[in-house]
């Protein structure tokens, strides 16, 4: 049990500073702890509120600069406005008033609108989401889906016999149902788009200022006004409710406003490591307190933090201006070439890896344990500013090569030192600066050595070939000073330095002296790995300054030799037992078998007492390709006497390096037995790839290992369409993109246009760029996908899979942005193809055959068989039926998926192959010409198109010339006069929206009546719902596009019929709310829109103009039964007619149903505007102000900047 007092915790701990001597440093140099020195944190953003990170040791400003270059907080203002009696209009439409206290010279306004979603973590945008929901949202629906509910269950009581239901009680209860089924359905559907706020840039006559309208109110008195962070300081919350931090940026003269948030809480705890200064409590202090920090936000917020190409290339801009001293860069992604698979030591020197110190406010903590590579860093930077603080103090010159020389000639190799791991070793302080102080005045001070070895920064010896004989290296060292083409010619002639090299290992032979000048010099090495044990085997080769040996090499050269087990004979696998103690890391290096794909590896804790947590890792290597490629990695525990096995595909031929290593947590060492077992069905291609018109497709399996079951698979998951852009251009971009020397950066902007058939899954895939992130010939390349409202769906970069969108059916624009400063390579990429996934909604299984004659006449499919050691099996892929493939497929697209080939399923998962369908022409549908249809003459050819084409003018135009053409047309056509009836009632149905006085209105309406009638009788309705039914298609009918033609005519005709009606009724409503109701019994008047029943006529009764007696509600809902003869209520050619008789009955339930089901297929403002009144009318406050608040980010006024 713990004892002692509470005052014995240890803070120090929380922060760790002790092992690398920082503490008894300051101690010694309290000044020089970082003060006088600028660190740029690359990162996440920072927030300028949390503990620690307000001033620096000596009073001064802890956060000197703050942005974000990622261009996700960006904001549009280039909108100019002046305020007229104090106020203006916000771009979100609320009027905004001017505080009188508020100086602006040129009474201009720069306005812009931000949705403050845009500008919260992933975290905290959860948080709120939450939150919001269960204040505003939850409350509310949920006692009106109860009170709905309870109204359902009352009617059913007072009605228990559905069939004696009234027509009034069954719409009734009917729209009590569409209520209820809407208010679940915008449950089921309910999705947050945020707040979006009005932003108001001006300037005073000084500075610029800014005020983010967080009332959403136009309350901006009582809003924040901030200056650019730089020349102010300033920064705010967004609200108290979120607690996020932020401040802003003016560029472009006022037309562009950056607000600086942060992507995680990443960059403020790196930041604390760095520099934090808790002036009461100096134990929890940052390795420099003394030193300022620039904030650059490298991580979007639009890709989960993840940092681009133009946000590095921002930063650095940034870092060059600020003139910043150190760069601290927690971030990276894997490399297709990184230094490390060529032998350069990846790792320079290791640092405390874990502290627990301030995060952002928006957490609602102070502070946080977080660890990684991703501490370490900031506790180097946090060294290099202390050392730096001391040398410009002293002032004593430095070079970031003298810093790093210093630090790796000075760092400490602990018990559990490796160089793989930890470079050369751990960072000590006060032995750095000795050695910076001491060794200040020696030449290589400003110079770097560039030393190669066939352009590798390192010897990698790997393979077996490479390792079971001596080899013969040249190395070439070339000195560099610092700045090297503005250096001092004197000092380059002048140069020059007696080396003695040297290798702690005998298996590497090197020349004992070399003499440098200020030229490239070669030099040769033999290196016999022959003799060495199996396992990893590093060394350098060192170079001394004969001038001063005890200062340390000058430079380092690695050389890592990898002597690795082979399998060879029957046995196949290889078991060991491994004492795991926590955080050593133990590898075992084997040469993958001819013939493999495929590896199991079994761990059993059969000695141990209590669960492990084990990490399992494994890598193999190929030249520039990304080591994830090849990469196996699984955390995992294991209790006692448990097993665990782990499937991974491995390439043939190729060493496999196999980590294990228990968790660095654990209290005590484990024993673990593992067996790693090779397995192997080889395809003759790494990839299938089938056109569709090619026939059968051959695949050959091989097993080179042991028996092993085959079941080949090929499911096809995606199609793949490949789009061309339709419309490019290339620009320069503005001032943040401007390198200091001069050098401008261009964009090519590429927009591409698509349409999804149904709601899926979408990824965007721009292949040309793609997995390529700091290796890139291209600086950036970035997507945004908008819908076609313009709302921004989705946002992705280099690595495809990571962005996958889920979609809706609709139309789609993708805009890509290419940048480089070389505006001639972006033209050449101005007609690239776009890739687009899209997830199938059901798989596509290949049919796989073990004979070729069964895979041409669709015989017996292959349905297992075993494969001996070294032979060959074919296997056949027959071609997919067109009738299986997607309706939305054309040639040119393809389907992608995987093949495998294993039985077991476990090994099926590890070891795939991808596989690419492509789609020929498909074949053309047979023509729906009857046989009974007869060959026309050019003569009648021509009437019938000439006809065709006054139709469709009497359509397209509107007022007396439609009215003169259509009497012509009536006065000399004899026959099938309703398409011509129809095209008229089109036309006046135009008309009516432009009509304002109430009797021409009124006749109008009457007219479209009497037309539609005219339709009606003279049609043959009896004789086409005889021959065709109601509501199917019977395409064997010889006369089907004859009586397909007139139904359609019909079914139009109805429903503008009762459209004209409906607004008939509503048209009367407003001239007789002020009568007193009048009528027989069961006649009402029409009163505030509560239409209710009246007299029923026949259907289609003559309604002259003059008699308007014979519209009511009943005779609407007779024509609306009429129209259910001929179509479906889901048919969307009705729902205009269906919208206007339900808003008739008020039925706002019915309504909302039904627009919403319109929404469903395509979203428009028009109809989300009808929704939000439709909710007022119901009294669903809460829905209407929750679709309002959605509107400006479900369909903003233009699309998002990148």
């Amino acid at each position: 049990m713990a004892t002692g007092n509470g005052n014995d915790f240890p803070v120090w701990a929380l922060l760790p500073k002790r092992e690398t001597n920082v503490s008894s440093f300051l101690t010694k140099y309290p000044e020089y702890d970082g003060r006088g020195v600028r660190i740029a944190i690359l990162d996440s953003g920072i927030d300028p509120g949390a503990k620690g990170l307000q001033k620096t040791s000596d009073g001064k400003q802890k956060i000197i600069e703050m942005t974000d270059a990622t261009g996700a907080g960006d904001v549009d203002t280039s909108t100019c406005v002046k305020s007229i009696d104090g106020c203006i209009t916000g771009l979100t439409g609320r009027e905004l008033k001017i505080p009188s206290s508020w100086e602006n010279p040129s009474g201009k306004f720069h306005i812009g609108v931000k949705n403050a979603y845009e500008l919260y973590p992933k975290q905290l945008k959860e948080r709120v989401i939450k939150e919001r929901k269960e204040k505003y949202w939850d409350p509310f629906h949920k006692l009106l889906v109860a009170e709905t509910t309870r109204k359902i269950q009352e009617f059913n009581t007072l009605n228990p016999n559905v069939n004696q239901l009234s027509q009034k009680q069954k719409l009734d209860k009917e729209e009590l149902e569409a209520q209820l089924e809407v208010l679940n359905s915008l449950e089921r559907k309910y999705h947050d788009v945020g707040p979006t706020y009005d932003c108001v840039v001006f300037h005073d006559g000084k500075k610029w200022r800014v005020v983010i309208d967080t009332s959403e109110k136009g309350d901006l008195e009582n809003c924040k006004l901030l200056g650019v962070y730089s020349e102010t300081y300033d920064y705010a919350m967004l609200t108290p409710n979120d607690r996020l931090n932020y401040c802003v940026n003016i560029y472009e003269d006022g037309d562009l406003l950056e607000i600086v948030s942060m992507s995680t809480g990443h960059g403020t705890h790196v930041a604390s490591i760095a520099a934090a200064y808790f002036p009461d409590e100096p134990n929890k202090n940052g390795v420099a307190p003394g030193a300022q920090i620039v904030s650059i936000g490298i991580g979007d917020l639009r890709l989960a933090s993840m940092e681009t190409g133009a946000s590095l290339t921002r930063g650095l801009i940034r870092v060059i201006k600020s003139k910043c001293d150190i760069i601290n860069m927690s971030y990276g992604e894997q490399s297709n070439w990184c230094g490390g698979m060529h032998g350069a030591l990846a790792v320079s020197v290791c640092a405390p890896g874990g502290a627990i110190t301030s995060v952002p406010n928006w957490t609602l903590r102070g502070a946080q344990l977080m660890n990684g590579t991703s501490m370490s860093a900031p506790h180097v930077a946090g060294c290099v500013g202390i050392l730096l603080s001391g040398m410009k103090q002293q002032n004593i010159p430095y070079s970031p090569y003298s810093v790093r020389r210093a630090i790796e000639n000075t760092a400490l190799k602990v018990s559990t030192w490796e160089a793989f791991g930890m470079g050369h070793g751990l960072i000590q302080v006060d032995k750095a600066f000795d050695h910076l102080v001491n060794y200040s005045k020696y030449v290589e001070n400003s110079i770097r050595f560039h030393v190669t070895s066939n352009h590798k920064n390192g010897i990698y010896l790997r393979d077996s070939q490479k390792t079971n004989y001596p080899s013969l290296f040249h190395i070439t060292v070339e000195p560099i000073f610092l700045r090297d083409t503005d250096a001092d010619p004197e000092s380059k002639i002048n140069f020059e330095m007696t080396l003695k090299l040297t290798c702690d290992v005998p298996w590497v032979y090197v020349p004992s002296n070399l003499c440098l000048m200020y030229s490239p010099r070669t030099f040769s090495i033999r290196i016999d790995p022959c003799g060495l044990p199996i396992g990893e085997h590093f060394t350098w080769i060192k170079a001394y300054d004969t001038a001063c040996i005890e200062k340390g090499p000058v430079f380092h050269f690695p050389i890592t030799v990898i002597r690795s087990r082979k399998l060879s004979g029957d046995k196949l696998n290889w078991s060991d037992t491994l004492l795991l103690q926590p955080g050593k890391l133990l590898r075992e290096f084997l040469e993958v078998p001819a013939g493999a794909t495929a590896a199991s590896l079994h761990l059993s804790c059969r000695e141990n007492k209590s669960e492990c947590c084990l990490v399992v890792h494994a890598v193999q290597l190929r030249p520039q390709i990304c080591c994830k490629n090849h990469e196996y990695y699984k955390m995992f525990r294991l209790g006692p006497k448990e097993e665990s096995v782990c499937f991974f595909s491995v390439k043939e031929k190729l060493v496999l390096e196999v980590v294990i290593v228990q968790w660095w947590t654990a209290l005590e060492s484990a024993t673990v037995n593992y067996n790693l077992t090779f397995r192997g069905l080889l395809p003759d291609s790494p990839s299938i790839s089938m056109h569709g018109a090619d026939g059968i497709h051959r695949v050959d399996i091989q097993s080179s290992i042991m028996y092993e079951d085959l079941s080949p698979s090929a499911v096809l998951k995606n199609h793949v369409l490949v789009l061309r852009p339709n419309e490019n251009k290339v620009k320069p971009l503005k001032s943040r993109d401007v390198i200091p020397d001069g050098r401008q950066v261009y964009e090519l902007q590429l927009t591409y246009a698509f349409s999804v058939t149904r709601s899926t899954e979408i990824t965007p895939v721009f292949s040309l760029l793609s997995e390529l992130l700091y290796e890139s010939e291209f600086e950036s390349q970035l997507w945004m996908l908008f819908d076609y409202n313009k709302q921004l769906i989705a946002v992705g970069d280099a690595y495809p899979s990571k962005y996958a969108a889920k979609v809706d059916k609709g139309d789609y624009t993708l805009k890509l942005q290419i940048r480089h400063e070389d505006s001639a390579l972006l033209e050449k990429l101005s007609e690239v193809p776009l890739l687009i996934s899209i997830k199938l909604s059901s798989n596509i299984s290949i049919d796989i055959y073990d004979k070729h004659c069964n895979a041409l006449i669709n015989g017996k499919k292959i349905n297992g068989q075993t494969v001996a050691p070294g032979s060959t099996v074919p296997i056949f892929l027959a071609p997919i039926p067109s009738d299986k493939l997607p309706k939305s497929c054309s040639p040119g697209s393809y389907l992608s998926g995987n093949m495998t080939f294993f039985k077991e399923d476990a090994v099926k998962k590890a070891d795939t192959y991808p596989i690419k369908y492509i789609i020929p022409e498909l074949p053309k549908r047979p023509s729906s010409k009857s046989a009974t249809d007869k060959e026309k003459t050019l003569e009648e050819e021509f009437a019938e198109e000439l006809k065709q084409m006054k139709i469709n003018w009497i359509y397209k135009l509107t007022g007396k010339s439609s009215k003169d053409l259509y009497n012509e047309m009536i006065i000399k056509e004899t026959d099938n006069m309703s398409p011509i009836l129809l095209a008229r009632l089109v036309s006046l149905d135009k008309e009516y929206a432009n009509i304002s006085q109430y009797e021409q209105k009124k006749n109008h309406l009457l007219e479209m009546v009497e037309l539609a009638d005219k339709i009606l009788s003279g049609s043959n309705c009896n004789e086409i719902l005889a021959a065709m039914g109601s509501k199917t298609d019977k395409k064997d009918q010889p006369n089907f596009k004859k009586y397909e033609g007139q139904k359609s005519c019909i079914i139009e005709a109805i429903v503008r019929k009762g459209k004209a009606m409906c607004d008939f009724l509503s048209l009367n409503s407003d001239t007789t709310s002020d009568k007193s109701e009048q009528g027989s019994e069961g006649s009402k008047s029409v009163e505030n829109g509560d239409i209710s029943t009246h007299t029923v006529f026949p259907v289609f009764s003559m309604v002259k103009p003059g008699s308007d007696a014979n519209i009511t509600l009943d005779v609407v809902n007779e024509v609306y039964s009429e129209l259910l003869k001929w179509t479906d209520q889901a048919d969307t050619k009705i729902f205009g007619f269906t919208e206007k008789l339900c808003l008739a009955h008020g039925h706002f339930g019915k309504v909302l149903k039904l627009i919403l089901k319109q929404q469903d297929e395509k979203r428009t403002l028009e109809n989300e505007k009808k929704c939000i009144e439709l909710y007022q009318k119901l009294g669903w406050d809460h829905c209407a102000a929750f679709f309002q608040r959605n509107m400006l980010v479900r369909y903003p006024l233009s699309h998002a900047l990148f």
